[in-house]
Protein backbone atom coordinates (compact mmCIF):
# COMPACT_ATOMS: atom_id res chain seq x y z
CA UNK A 1 0.00 0.00 0.00
CA UNK A 2 0.98 3.62 -0.36
CA UNK A 3 1.34 6.54 2.04
CA UNK A 4 -1.04 8.92 3.73
CA UNK A 5 -2.08 10.69 0.52
CA UNK A 6 -4.11 7.73 -0.67
CA UNK A 7 -7.00 5.54 0.45
CA UNK A 8 -5.80 2.07 1.36
CA UNK A 9 -8.18 -0.91 1.40
CA UNK A 10 -10.22 -1.10 4.61
CA UNK A 11 -10.23 -4.02 7.00
CA UNK A 12 -14.00 -4.15 6.62
CA UNK A 13 -16.77 -2.27 4.85
CA UNK A 14 -16.75 -0.28 1.63
CA UNK A 15 -13.63 0.97 -0.11
CA UNK A 16 -14.27 4.43 -1.55
CA UNK A 17 -11.41 5.98 -3.55
CA UNK A 18 -11.67 9.73 -4.18
CA UNK A 19 -7.95 10.47 -4.52
CA UNK A 20 -4.98 8.90 -6.32
CA UNK A 21 -4.40 5.46 -4.85
CA UNK A 22 -1.88 2.82 -5.88
CA UNK A 23 -1.96 -0.66 -4.38
CA UNK A 24 0.68 -3.25 -5.27
CA UNK A 25 1.80 -6.79 -4.51
CA UNK A 26 -0.89 -7.92 -2.09
CA UNK A 27 -4.19 -9.69 -1.64
CA UNK A 28 -7.16 -7.48 -0.79
CA UNK A 29 -10.12 -9.17 0.91
CA UNK A 30 -13.00 -6.76 0.53
CA UNK A 31 -16.19 -7.18 2.57
CA UNK A 32 -18.01 -4.32 0.86
CA UNK A 33 -18.20 -2.32 -2.36
CA UNK A 34 -15.29 -0.78 -4.25
CA UNK A 35 -16.21 2.67 -5.59
CA UNK A 36 -13.90 4.95 -7.55
CA UNK A 37 -15.54 8.37 -7.45
CA UNK A 38 -15.41 11.25 -9.92
CA UNK A 39 -12.16 12.53 -8.37
CA UNK A 40 -10.62 9.11 -7.81
CA UNK A 41 -7.87 7.18 -9.57
CA UNK A 42 -7.07 3.62 -8.49
CA UNK A 43 -4.23 1.46 -9.80
CA UNK A 44 -3.99 -2.20 -8.80
CA UNK A 45 -0.64 -3.83 -9.67
CA UNK A 46 -0.07 -7.51 -8.93
CA UNK A 47 -3.12 -7.47 -6.67
CA UNK A 48 -5.62 -10.22 -5.98
CA UNK A 49 -8.93 -8.54 -5.17
CA UNK A 50 -11.46 -10.91 -3.59
CA UNK A 51 -14.97 -9.62 -3.07
CA UNK A 52 -16.57 -11.54 -0.19
CA UNK A 53 -20.25 -12.21 -0.85
CA UNK A 54 -23.11 -13.89 0.96
CA UNK A 55 -25.37 -13.49 -2.08
CA UNK A 56 -24.89 -12.72 -5.76
CA UNK A 57 -24.57 -8.97 -6.25
CA UNK A 58 -24.23 -8.16 -2.57
CA UNK A 59 -21.06 -6.22 -3.36
CA UNK A 60 -19.26 -5.08 -6.48
CA UNK A 61 -17.09 -2.53 -8.25
CA UNK A 62 -18.19 0.81 -9.71
CA UNK A 63 -16.13 3.46 -11.47
CA UNK A 64 -18.18 6.63 -11.45
CA UNK A 65 -18.10 9.31 -14.14
CA UNK A 66 -14.73 11.08 -14.02
CA UNK A 67 -12.97 8.22 -12.22
CA UNK A 68 -10.10 6.03 -13.41
CA UNK A 69 -9.28 2.37 -12.79
CA UNK A 70 -6.15 0.49 -13.87
CA UNK A 71 -5.73 -3.23 -13.21
CA UNK A 72 -2.35 -4.57 -14.31
CA UNK A 73 0.46 -7.03 -13.75
CA UNK A 74 3.80 -6.24 -12.23
CA UNK A 75 6.17 -6.43 -15.19
CA UNK A 76 4.05 -5.72 -18.27
CA UNK A 77 4.76 -9.19 -19.68
CA UNK A 78 1.70 -11.35 -20.35
CA UNK A 79 3.82 -14.51 -20.48
CA UNK A 80 4.74 -14.22 -16.78
CA UNK A 81 1.48 -14.78 -14.92
CA UNK A 82 2.77 -14.96 -11.34
CA UNK A 83 2.54 -11.17 -11.07
CA UNK A 84 -0.89 -10.84 -12.70
CA UNK A 85 -3.73 -9.06 -10.96
CA UNK A 86 -6.92 -11.02 -10.34
CA UNK A 87 -10.46 -9.88 -9.59
CA UNK A 88 -12.73 -12.63 -8.29
CA UNK A 89 -15.46 -13.59 -5.85
CA UNK A 90 -15.17 -15.32 -2.51
CA UNK A 91 -16.59 -17.92 -2.38
CA UNK A 92 -16.29 -18.64 -6.08
CA UNK A 93 -19.88 -19.87 -6.19
CA UNK A 94 -20.99 -16.20 -5.85
CA UNK A 95 -20.81 -13.31 -8.32
CA UNK A 96 -20.39 -9.53 -8.16
CA UNK A 97 -21.15 -6.53 -10.36
CA UNK A 98 -18.48 -4.49 -12.16
CA UNK A 99 -19.70 -1.20 -13.63
CA UNK A 100 -17.58 1.30 -15.56
CA UNK A 101 -19.74 4.35 -16.19
CA UNK A 102 -19.56 6.87 -19.03
CA UNK A 103 -16.81 9.47 -18.85
CA UNK A 104 -14.39 7.18 -17.03
CA UNK A 105 -11.04 5.62 -17.91
CA UNK A 106 -10.51 1.85 -17.75
CA UNK A 107 -7.38 -0.15 -18.50
CA UNK A 108 -6.96 -3.83 -17.70
CA UNK A 109 -3.73 -5.51 -18.77
CA UNK A 110 -2.27 -8.99 -18.27
CA UNK A 111 -4.81 -9.83 -15.58
CA UNK A 112 -7.66 -12.19 -14.72
CA UNK A 113 -11.34 -11.39 -14.16
CA UNK A 114 -13.59 -14.23 -13.00
CA UNK A 115 -17.08 -14.74 -11.55
CA UNK A 116 -18.38 -11.37 -12.76
CA UNK A 117 -22.08 -10.80 -13.42
CA UNK A 118 -25.34 -12.28 -12.22
CA UNK A 119 -29.00 -12.62 -13.22
CA UNK A 120 -32.21 -11.51 -11.58
CA UNK A 121 -31.89 -7.77 -12.25
CA UNK A 122 -33.35 -5.41 -14.83
CA UNK A 123 -31.14 -3.81 -17.47
CA UNK A 124 -27.67 -4.95 -18.47
CA UNK A 125 -25.39 -3.26 -15.93
CA UNK A 126 -25.03 -6.33 -13.69
CA UNK A 127 -24.59 -9.00 -16.36
CA UNK A 128 -20.80 -8.87 -16.67
CA UNK A 129 -18.00 -6.32 -16.90
CA UNK A 130 -20.24 -3.42 -17.91
CA UNK A 131 -18.46 -0.66 -19.85
CA UNK A 132 -20.15 2.57 -20.95
CA UNK A 133 -17.10 4.77 -21.44
CA UNK A 134 -15.30 5.77 -24.63
CA UNK A 135 -11.87 5.34 -23.01
CA UNK A 136 -11.40 1.63 -22.34
CA UNK A 137 -8.65 -0.86 -23.17
CA UNK A 138 -8.21 -4.51 -22.27
CA UNK A 139 -5.03 -6.35 -23.20
CA UNK A 140 -3.48 -9.70 -22.37
CA UNK A 141 -6.36 -10.51 -20.04
CA UNK A 142 -8.42 -13.62 -19.32
CA UNK A 143 -12.11 -13.30 -18.48
CA UNK A 144 -13.47 -16.67 -17.43
CA UNK A 145 -16.55 -18.17 -15.79
CA UNK A 146 -18.60 -14.97 -15.84
CA UNK A 147 -22.31 -14.63 -16.56
CA UNK A 148 -21.24 -12.53 -19.56
CA UNK A 149 -17.76 -11.34 -20.37
CA UNK A 150 -17.73 -7.77 -21.68
CA UNK A 151 -21.07 -5.93 -21.67
CA UNK A 152 -20.62 -2.78 -23.77
CA UNK A 153 -23.21 0.00 -23.99
CA UNK A 154 -22.38 3.20 -25.92
CA UNK A 155 -18.72 2.35 -25.35
CA UNK A 156 -15.50 2.65 -27.32
CA UNK A 157 -13.09 -0.13 -26.46
CA UNK A 158 -10.01 -1.90 -27.81
CA UNK A 159 -9.37 -5.48 -26.68
CA UNK A 160 -6.14 -7.21 -27.68
CA UNK A 161 -4.49 -10.57 -26.99
CA UNK A 162 -7.20 -11.61 -24.55
CA UNK A 163 -9.42 -14.64 -23.88
CA UNK A 164 -13.09 -14.66 -22.92
CA UNK A 165 -14.29 -18.15 -22.07
CA UNK A 166 -16.86 -20.27 -20.28
CA UNK A 167 -19.40 -17.48 -19.83
CA UNK A 168 -23.01 -18.51 -19.28
CA UNK A 169 -24.26 -16.17 -22.00
CA UNK A 170 -22.21 -14.00 -24.42
CA UNK A 171 -18.46 -13.56 -24.45
CA UNK A 172 -18.67 -10.01 -25.85
CA UNK A 173 -22.07 -8.29 -25.92
CA UNK A 174 -21.91 -4.81 -27.47
CA UNK A 175 -24.77 -2.40 -28.17
CA UNK A 176 -24.39 1.02 -29.79
CA UNK A 177 -20.63 0.74 -29.37
CA UNK A 178 -17.38 1.01 -31.32
CA UNK A 179 -15.46 -2.19 -30.71
CA UNK A 180 -11.97 -3.29 -31.80
CA UNK A 181 -11.05 -6.92 -31.11
CA UNK A 182 -7.52 -7.93 -32.09
CA UNK A 183 -6.23 -11.46 -31.46
CA UNK A 184 -9.08 -12.14 -29.06
CA UNK A 185 -10.17 -15.71 -28.29
CA UNK A 186 -13.82 -16.33 -27.40
CA UNK A 187 -14.44 -20.00 -26.63
CA UNK A 188 -17.05 -22.20 -24.97
CA UNK A 189 -19.53 -19.45 -24.14
CA UNK A 190 -23.17 -20.51 -23.74
CA UNK A 191 -24.61 -18.11 -26.31
CA UNK A 192 -22.61 -15.94 -28.72
CA UNK A 193 -18.87 -15.63 -28.71
CA UNK A 194 -19.23 -12.07 -30.03
CA UNK A 195 -22.50 -10.16 -30.34
CA UNK A 196 -22.65 -6.69 -31.93
CA UNK A 197 -25.95 -4.75 -32.08
CA UNK A 198 -26.26 -1.29 -33.67
CA UNK A 199 -22.59 -0.48 -33.73
CA UNK A 200 -19.24 -0.69 -35.49
CA UNK A 201 -16.61 -3.36 -34.98
CA UNK A 202 -13.27 -4.63 -36.22
CA UNK A 203 -12.63 -8.31 -35.52
CA UNK A 204 -9.05 -9.04 -36.57
CA UNK A 205 -6.98 -12.17 -36.03
CA UNK A 206 -9.46 -13.64 -33.57
CA UNK A 207 -10.36 -17.24 -32.68
CA UNK A 208 -14.06 -18.01 -32.07
CA UNK A 209 -14.87 -21.62 -31.14
CA UNK A 210 -17.44 -23.74 -29.35
CA UNK A 211 -20.09 -21.08 -28.74
CA UNK A 212 -23.77 -21.36 -29.70
CA UNK A 213 -23.26 -18.78 -32.46
CA UNK A 214 -19.73 -17.67 -33.13
CA UNK A 215 -20.40 -14.06 -34.17
CA UNK A 216 -23.83 -12.43 -34.21
CA UNK A 217 -24.31 -9.07 -35.95
CA UNK A 218 -27.68 -7.37 -36.07
CA UNK A 219 -29.69 -4.19 -36.51
CA UNK A 220 -27.55 -1.85 -38.56
CA UNK A 221 -24.06 -3.01 -37.66
CA UNK A 222 -20.97 -2.14 -39.72
CA UNK A 223 -18.36 -4.81 -39.13
CA UNK A 224 -15.05 -5.91 -40.66
CA UNK A 225 -13.77 -9.42 -39.95
CA UNK A 226 -10.23 -10.25 -41.04
CA UNK A 227 -7.88 -13.17 -40.50
CA UNK A 228 -10.24 -14.83 -38.06
CA UNK A 229 -10.99 -18.51 -37.42
CA UNK A 230 -14.57 -19.41 -36.53
CA UNK A 231 -14.87 -23.08 -35.65
CA UNK A 232 -17.36 -25.51 -34.17
CA UNK A 233 -20.22 -23.16 -33.34
CA UNK A 234 -23.89 -23.65 -34.31
CA UNK A 235 -23.72 -20.78 -36.83
CA UNK A 236 -20.28 -19.38 -37.52
CA UNK A 237 -21.49 -15.89 -38.46
CA UNK A 238 -25.12 -14.84 -38.01
CA UNK A 239 -26.05 -11.57 -39.76
CA UNK A 240 -29.51 -10.13 -39.09
CA UNK A 241 -31.49 -7.01 -39.99
CA UNK A 242 -29.49 -4.51 -42.06
CA UNK A 243 -26.03 -5.77 -41.18
CA UNK A 244 -23.20 -4.45 -43.37
CA UNK A 245 -20.26 -6.85 -43.18
CA UNK A 246 -16.85 -7.27 -44.83
CA UNK A 247 -15.08 -10.60 -44.29
CA UNK A 248 -11.55 -11.27 -45.57
CA UNK A 249 -8.98 -14.03 -45.24
CA UNK A 250 -10.94 -15.97 -42.64
CA UNK A 251 -11.85 -19.60 -41.95
CA UNK A 252 -15.30 -20.90 -41.04
CA UNK A 253 -15.01 -24.59 -40.24
CA UNK A 254 -17.22 -27.31 -38.83
CA UNK A 255 -20.28 -25.34 -37.76
CA UNK A 256 -23.28 -27.28 -36.49
CA UNK A 257 -25.65 -25.53 -38.89
CA UNK A 258 -24.40 -22.71 -41.18
CA UNK A 259 -20.96 -21.34 -41.89
CA UNK A 260 -22.52 -17.92 -42.53
CA UNK A 261 -26.23 -17.26 -42.05
CA UNK A 262 -27.37 -13.86 -43.40
CA UNK A 263 -31.02 -12.86 -43.09
CA UNK A 264 -33.47 -9.97 -43.34
CA UNK A 265 -31.71 -7.34 -45.41
CA UNK A 266 -28.01 -6.70 -45.44
CA UNK A 267 -24.78 -6.66 -47.41
CA UNK A 268 -21.89 -9.12 -47.26
CA UNK A 269 -18.55 -8.63 -49.02
CA UNK A 270 -16.50 -11.79 -48.56
CA UNK A 271 -13.11 -12.63 -50.06
CA UNK A 272 -10.31 -15.18 -49.70
CA UNK A 273 -12.18 -17.25 -47.13
CA UNK A 274 -12.80 -20.96 -46.55
CA UNK A 275 -16.28 -22.09 -45.49
CA UNK A 276 -16.11 -25.84 -44.92
CA UNK A 277 -17.73 -28.60 -42.93
CA UNK A 278 -21.02 -26.96 -41.96
CA UNK A 279 -23.73 -29.51 -41.27
CA UNK A 280 -26.28 -27.70 -43.45
CA UNK A 281 -24.97 -24.90 -45.70
CA UNK A 282 -21.70 -23.04 -46.05
CA UNK A 283 -23.44 -19.73 -46.90
CA UNK A 284 -27.18 -19.21 -46.42
CA UNK A 285 -28.88 -15.94 -47.39
CA UNK A 286 -32.55 -15.19 -46.73
CA UNK A 287 -34.67 -12.16 -47.58
CA UNK A 288 -32.98 -9.37 -49.49
CA UNK A 289 -29.30 -10.08 -48.90
CA UNK A 290 -26.66 -8.81 -51.36
CA UNK A 291 -23.38 -10.72 -51.51
CA UNK A 292 -20.11 -9.93 -53.27
CA UNK A 293 -17.97 -13.06 -53.13
CA UNK A 294 -14.39 -13.31 -54.41
CA UNK A 295 -11.94 -16.20 -54.19
CA UNK A 296 -13.75 -18.26 -51.57
CA UNK A 297 -14.19 -21.99 -51.01
CA UNK A 298 -17.72 -23.20 -50.20
CA UNK A 299 -18.05 -26.81 -49.02
CA UNK A 300 -20.63 -28.23 -46.62
CA UNK A 301 -22.75 -31.29 -45.95
CA UNK A 302 -25.69 -29.94 -48.01
CA UNK A 303 -25.35 -26.70 -50.05
CA UNK A 304 -22.33 -24.60 -50.87
CA UNK A 305 -24.48 -21.46 -51.08
CA UNK A 306 -28.24 -21.15 -50.76
CA UNK A 307 -30.05 -17.95 -51.77
CA UNK A 308 -33.69 -17.62 -50.74
CA UNK A 309 -36.18 -14.78 -51.27
CA UNK A 310 -34.83 -11.95 -53.36
CA UNK A 311 -31.15 -12.43 -52.57
CA UNK A 312 -28.36 -11.60 -55.02
CA UNK A 313 -24.87 -13.06 -55.15
CA UNK A 314 -22.02 -11.98 -57.41
CA UNK A 315 -19.43 -14.75 -57.37
CA UNK A 316 -15.98 -14.26 -58.87
CA UNK A 317 -13.23 -16.88 -58.82
CA UNK A 318 -15.02 -18.92 -56.18
CA UNK A 319 -15.02 -22.70 -55.74
CA UNK A 320 -18.15 -24.64 -54.78
CA UNK A 321 -17.05 -28.23 -54.28
CA UNK A 322 -18.05 -31.55 -52.73
CA UNK A 323 -21.43 -30.44 -51.41
CA UNK A 324 -23.86 -33.33 -51.01
CA UNK A 325 -26.66 -31.32 -52.64
CA UNK A 326 -26.18 -28.33 -54.97
CA UNK A 327 -23.11 -26.18 -55.25
CA UNK A 328 -25.47 -23.18 -55.42
CA UNK A 329 -29.24 -23.31 -54.84
CA UNK A 330 -31.50 -20.34 -55.66
CA UNK A 331 -35.14 -19.88 -54.60
CA UNK A 332 -37.82 -17.20 -54.75
CA UNK A 333 -36.62 -14.56 -57.23
CA UNK A 334 -32.98 -14.74 -56.24
CA UNK A 335 -30.09 -14.05 -58.60
CA UNK A 336 -26.60 -15.45 -59.15
CA UNK A 337 -23.97 -13.83 -61.36
CA UNK A 338 -21.05 -16.26 -61.37
CA UNK A 339 -17.76 -15.42 -63.11
CA UNK A 340 -14.51 -17.36 -63.56
CA UNK A 341 -15.58 -19.84 -60.90
CA UNK A 342 -15.53 -23.61 -60.44
CA UNK A 343 -18.49 -25.77 -59.40
CA UNK A 344 -17.10 -29.27 -58.96
CA UNK A 345 -18.07 -32.59 -57.45
CA UNK A 346 -21.48 -31.64 -56.08
CA UNK A 347 -24.65 -33.68 -56.47
CA UNK A 348 -25.94 -30.89 -58.69
CA UNK A 349 -24.02 -27.87 -59.89
CA UNK A 350 -26.41 -24.92 -59.84
CA UNK A 351 -30.12 -25.25 -59.13
CA UNK A 352 -32.57 -22.35 -59.64
CA UNK A 353 -36.29 -22.26 -58.80
CA UNK A 354 -39.19 -19.83 -58.38
CA UNK A 355 -38.40 -17.10 -60.92
CA UNK A 356 -34.70 -16.92 -60.11
CA UNK A 357 -31.94 -15.86 -62.50
CA UNK A 358 -28.50 -17.30 -63.20
CA UNK A 359 -25.86 -15.65 -65.39
CA UNK A 360 -22.70 -17.69 -65.73
CA UNK A 361 -19.49 -16.39 -67.34
CA UNK A 362 -16.35 -18.47 -67.94
CA UNK A 363 -17.38 -20.91 -65.23
CA UNK A 364 -16.73 -24.65 -65.16
CA UNK A 365 -19.42 -26.96 -63.81
CA UNK A 366 -18.12 -30.51 -63.66
CA UNK A 367 -18.26 -33.95 -62.07
CA UNK A 368 -21.82 -33.62 -60.81
CA UNK A 369 -23.67 -36.74 -59.69
CA UNK A 370 -26.76 -35.32 -61.38
CA UNK A 371 -27.11 -32.27 -63.66
CA UNK A 372 -24.85 -29.28 -64.16
CA UNK A 373 -27.67 -26.71 -64.14
CA UNK A 374 -31.27 -27.38 -63.10
CA UNK A 375 -33.75 -24.59 -63.71
CA UNK A 376 -37.41 -24.58 -62.73
CA UNK A 377 -39.48 -21.53 -63.69
CA UNK A 378 -36.23 -19.56 -63.85
CA UNK A 379 -33.78 -18.07 -66.35
CA UNK A 380 -30.24 -19.15 -67.19
CA UNK A 381 -27.60 -17.73 -69.51
CA UNK A 382 -24.20 -19.42 -69.85
CA UNK A 383 -21.41 -17.39 -71.44
CA UNK A 384 -18.28 -19.21 -72.53
CA UNK A 385 -18.59 -21.85 -69.82
CA UNK A 386 -17.96 -25.57 -69.57
CA UNK A 387 -20.24 -28.35 -68.32
CA UNK A 388 -18.23 -31.55 -68.06
CA UNK A 389 -18.88 -35.07 -66.79
CA UNK A 390 -22.27 -34.30 -65.26
CA UNK A 391 -24.15 -37.60 -65.01
CA UNK A 392 -27.60 -36.06 -65.40
CA UNK A 393 -26.67 -33.78 -68.29
CA UNK A 394 -25.49 -30.23 -68.72
CA UNK A 395 -28.80 -28.34 -68.41
CA UNK A 396 -32.09 -29.78 -67.22
CA UNK A 397 -35.44 -27.98 -67.17
CA UNK A 398 -38.22 -30.11 -65.62
CA UNK A 399 -41.53 -30.11 -67.48
CA UNK A 400 -43.86 -28.29 -67.28
CA UNK A 401 -41.69 -25.22 -66.73
CA UNK A 402 -41.51 -21.57 -67.70
CA UNK A 403 -37.73 -21.69 -67.70
CA UNK A 404 -35.61 -20.12 -70.39
CA UNK A 405 -31.94 -20.68 -71.06
CA UNK A 406 -29.27 -19.87 -73.58
CA UNK A 407 -25.73 -21.05 -74.17
CA UNK A 408 -23.81 -18.29 -75.90
CA UNK A 409 -20.60 -20.23 -76.35
CA UNK A 410 -19.19 -23.11 -74.41
CA UNK A 411 -18.66 -26.81 -74.15
CA UNK A 412 -20.64 -29.64 -72.66
CA UNK A 413 -19.67 -33.20 -72.21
Amino acid sequence: AGGAAQTDPPASGDWVVSDTTVVSDQTVDLHGDLTVTATGSLTLTNVTLRLHLNNNGEHGIEVQTGGSLVIQDGDGDASTTDDASTVTAQPTSRSYHFKVRSGTTLRISNSFVTRCGYTGTTGNTNLGLFVATDTATVEGTVMDDCLQGLVLDHATITVTDSTISNCTYHGVDAQDSDVTLIRVTTVDNGYNGIRIVRGDALIDGCWVEGNRDGIQLRTGTNVTINGTTVKGNTDGLLMQIDANVVVTNSIFRGQGQYGINAENRGFLDISDCQLTGATRTALYAFNDITINSTGNLYRSNVYGARLNMNCMMTSWKDTFSANTNSGVYLESTSRLDIVDSTVRGNSAGVKAEDASTVNSWNTTVEECSFEGYTITDSDLVVYNGQMLNCTGGGIVAPSPSTSAWAIQTGKTG
